[in-house]
Formats: C-alpha cells, sequence, structure tokens
C-alpha cells in the first residue's frame, strides 16, 4: 500500500525527471553533432527569398539558363509543332532529359568549386545531381518501356528542379546583384585611398564663414 501511495506520488517528478534528462542528452548530442538539417533548411529558405526582388537575377535566369540554356529544347519543340516534323516526340523528350541534368550538374560542380559553400550545401548538391541523373538515365534508355506522357511529366519535374537548384545555388552571388551592398544609392564608391586623402587631416586648414580654421 505504501508502495504504490509512493508511486503515485513519485510519478509526476519522475516524468519531470526523465524530460530534464533527455533534453540534457539533447543538448549534449546538439553540442557534438550540430543539427545540419535544420541549417541546410534555413540556408535553402534564405536562398530561396534573396533574390524575388532583383531584375538582374530574374534576366540571367530567364535568358541566360530557360532560353540560350535550354536553346536544343526549343528547336525540337518548333521542329515538331510548328515545322511538321514526322519523327514524332522522342526527340523533344531527348532533348527535355538532357537538359535538366546539364544544369543541375553544372550547378553541382559550381556549389563544389566555391570555397564559401558549407559542407551541407555540398552534400546537398551530389544529392540532386545524382538523383536527376539516374532519373534522366532511366527515362532515355528506357524509353520504349516508359510511357509518352509520364516521361514528359518527369521531365517537366527534372526541369523544374534544375531551375531551382540553379537559383538556390546562385542567390548568394555577388555579380548577379543589382546593388552593391557596400552603397545603398547604387553608384560606385570612390576608391577608399581617395576617400582618405580628401579628408582634411593635420595641420590643412579648413575655410569657413568666419575664416580659415586649423584643424
Amino acid at each position: 500500500m505504501i508502495r504504490t501511495i509512493w508511486r503515485f506520488i513519485s510519478a509526476p517528478w519522475r516524468f519531470l525527471l526523465t524530460r530534464m534528462q533527455r533534453r540534457a542528452a539533447r543538448r549534449r548530442l546538439q553540442s557534438i553533432a550540430p543539427n545540419s538539417f535544420s541549417a541546410l533548411g534555413a540556408d535553402l529558405w534564405n536562398r530561396l527569398t534573396t533574390p524575388l526582388l532583383n531584375f538582374t537575377y530574374w534576366t540571367h535566369l530567364l535568358i541566360g539558363v530557360c532560353f540560350y540554356g535550354a536553346i536544343g529544347v526549343w528547336t525540337e519543340v518548333l521542329r515538331r509543332f510548328l515545322l511538321g516534323a514526322e519523327e514524332g516526340n522522342g526527340n523533344v523528350l531527348l532533348a527535355m532529359h538532357t537538359f535538366y541534368p546539364a544544369i543541375i550538374g553544372a550547378t553541382a560542380m559550381q556549389i563544389m568549386l566555391n570555397k564559401d559553400a558549407q559542407t551541407y550545401m555540398r552534400s546537398f548538391g551530389q544529392l540532386v545531381s545524382t538523383v536527376f541523373f539516374i532519373m534522366a538515365a532511366v527515362c532515355i534508355l528506357a524509353a520504349t518501356n516508359i510511357g509518352e506522357s509520364l516521361s514528359f511529366r518527369l521531365a517537366g519535374i527534372g526541369i523544374s528542379a534544375a531551375i531551382l537548384f540553379w537559383w538556390t545555388a546562385n542567390a548568394l552571388d555577388e555579380g548577379l546583384k543589382d546593388v552593391d551592398p557596400a552603397n545603398a544609392t547604387g553608384g560606385p564608391l570612390p576608391p577608399e585611398s581617395e576617400r582618405i586623402a580628401d579628408f582634411p587631416t593635420g595641420d590643412a586648414p579648413v575655410e569657413t564663414a568666419m575664416g580659415a580654421v586649423k584643424l
């Protein structure tokens, strides 16, 4: 009876103690191995939102990646649907399934060669490139076994992923920013040596309404 009463009274304390021990163990684990999943998620979100209002970034994406980068896709689409080519949709699908692994692979190499990229971003780039390279290879080699409808859907997913992957990889590129962060007015700042040289120091007199004043 006494043991039962003691268990009933001490149950909340034992539950609280267990939770405190688990939290302490979790903190020790995080101090040893930080949660890089949270860091990766925060980094990706920052990269997704940073260039949203950047005109130069959008221009480079639409013209450089979606137009010039996909020129092979546009060529096959024009041949098939405007010029009436009779080869079917095979060439269009082939162009689509070779476009997105090329963009993803080049972007992944760019992340790998970036000395400022975190290790988890490099691992993320390797994961994305591997997954979509395998998907493209399967769609190309097993084209006869995969219906055109499914192949077009997978190609659309791959192209969307390639554009999104390029977006996140280049979001922090200083060369694609419209405004120099060091100058909010948008114009270039003079060299630091000139700014220092123009500042009056020492015994140089400064002309004022009351006459020359020596600093």
